[in-house]
């Protein structure tokens, strides 16, 4: 199980939510940039205590997201969304930045590694506020809906604390306002051992939970 390959892949996560800078008696306006959301990095000693996976797949607005399977350069070109870059070899990251809502609005990225060969292997949620300056980068959808729902655990942002915990239980880790849940089970593929990881990363404020971060990955 390649442990570093995981810490590795979420120190990669730039931030993505910034106060604009204002003059004193002015507005400071909620500034979401292209990069993806930035969340805390977990070392806990239990690593991997969730019996089930917890999240294989997203849907937001029409658009369906499998992850291991959801190539991130034809979504690119499907939704027209441009497809950031950084890094190379090991360290090589490429994202999808997305907006949508019409009510609540929310920003989403999907992101995949170097050793995700294109496919999608993890997303980020948050709420935004309705006069966040959002980077003109983030490819707007259809608001034809709610906030996004994740499966198989119908875990979203806008349920309560009480209600992620009755769907996913005690979380592996907590530190302040993040609940950080992670499983792992060795499988065959091809008569070959390999391992999945499956960790789900949550802010909680005011007992909301106002943002989310889901990586899969499944390594020999």
């Amino acid at each position: 199980m390649k442990l570093g390959i995981l810490l590795g892949s979420l120190l990669l996560t730039p931030i993505a939510l910034e106060s604009s800078q204002s003059a004193p008696g002015h507005e400071v306006r909620e500034r979401i940039t292209w990069a993806p959301a930035k969340f805390p990095i977990f070392s806990p000693k239990k690593e991997w205590t969730k019996p089930k996976v917890m999240v294989t797949s997203l849907r937001a607005e029409g658009l369906l997201i499998e992850l291991e399977k959801t190539d991130i350069r034809q979504t690119s070109k499907r939704y027209q969304a441009e497809l950031g870059r950084e890094g190379d070899a090991a360290d090589f990251y490429q994202w999808i930045c997305f907006l949508g809502g019409s009510r609540e609005r929310w920003a989403l990225w999907l992101g995949s590694g170097e050793i995700d060969g294109d496919r999608v292997s993890d997303f980020s949620i948050k709420r935004i506020d309705s006069r966040a300056n959002v980077d003109s980068k983030c490819r707007p959808l259809l608001s034809v809906s709610g906030e996004p729902i994740t499966s198989p655990s119908k875990i979203r942002i806008g349920m309560s604390e009480s209600d992620l915990k009755l769907a996913l239980g005690e979380p592996t880790a907590r530190s302040g306002n993040f609940l950080y849940y992670a499983h792992s089970h060795d499988l065959k593929l091809h008569g070959e051992p390999y391992t999945l990881m499956n960790t789900v990363t949550v802010e909680v404020k005011d007992g909301v939970v106002t943002a989310m971060k889901v990586w899969k990955s499944t390594q020999s």
